[in-house]
């Protein structure tokens, strides 16, 4: 891409180039970028998406122009889903608009089964892994991750609900309202005080990520069971 930028447009008068979900490149990716986004080439353009600037080195924040991007109201999200997949249920569009908070995309991907919709058991074990984190001992947290350790696709299944489940717990707890359709938020937004589960999100949040950037999945399991018990002060 560095090389390919120096060669000048042939069609339009600008070249741009679009690195979706940037927070899964890799240190050396991104400071391998740090030249050519200090000084691009005439006619050029990089943008990068990511789900937070600050998964991005400070170096490439430094560099950029940060636009902060919000999701549509909910009626948009569902009007959009419903035009891109009209065979599928009213009821079911509205759902996963209000459970991804507007996000089309993640909704897509759930309605389609990329997300974790594709391994329901992801909305079991996720507030099953928050349950044994609040347990006295170790082993029920260890004995409910154990699927995870062996099926990267399921770790990352449960880490989305796990963020969904957090993030409406948090927000129950600031006096606001779940999105999550029939969630246990409310059960940890009692058992957990603001700060614990700030603390349990980003974690998580972060082992999240970590599985983009090809983690090893069973010390990723290991890591995220530790930090759960020591969010849940155990």
């Amino acid at each position: 891409m560095r090389r390919d930028a120096y060669i000048r447009p042939n069609e339009g008068a600008w070249k741009l180039y679009l690195l979706f979900r940037a927070e899964s490149m890799s240190e050396q990716a991104q400071n391998a970028l740090l030249k050519i986004l200090e000084e691009p080439p005439p006619r050029v353009c990089f943008v990068l998406t990511c789900a937070s600037a600050a998964a991005l080195l400070p170096t490439v924040r430094s560099r950029a122009r940060i636009l902060r991007l919000a999701p549509p109201p909910l009626e948009d999200a569902a009007r959009v889903l419903r035009e891109r997949l009209p065979d599928r249920p009213e009821e079911a569009l509205r759902a996963a608009a209000a459970e991804w908070g507007g996000n089309v995309g993640r909704a897509l991907e759930a309605l389609e089964g990329t997300a974790d919709a594709g391994r329901p058991e992801a909305a079991l074990l996720a507030p099953q892994m928050l349950r044994a984190a609040l347990e006295p001992g170790e082993f029920p947290l260890v004995k409910t991750a154990a699927p995870l350790a062996q099926d990267r696709e399921l770790l990352r299944a449960v880490l989305d609900r796990l963020c969904r489940l957090l993030r409406d717990a948090c927000v129950l707890r600031a006096g606001g309202e779940a999105l999550l359709p029939g969630s246990d938020a409310a059960e940890f937004a009692a058992a957990l005080t603001r700060e614990r589960l700030m603390r349990a999100y980003e974690a998580v949040s972060g082992a999240r990520r970590a599985v983009d950037r090809n983690a090893n999945t069973a010390l990723l399991a290991t890591c995220v069971c530790i930090s759960l018990r020591r969010a849940a002060g155990r």
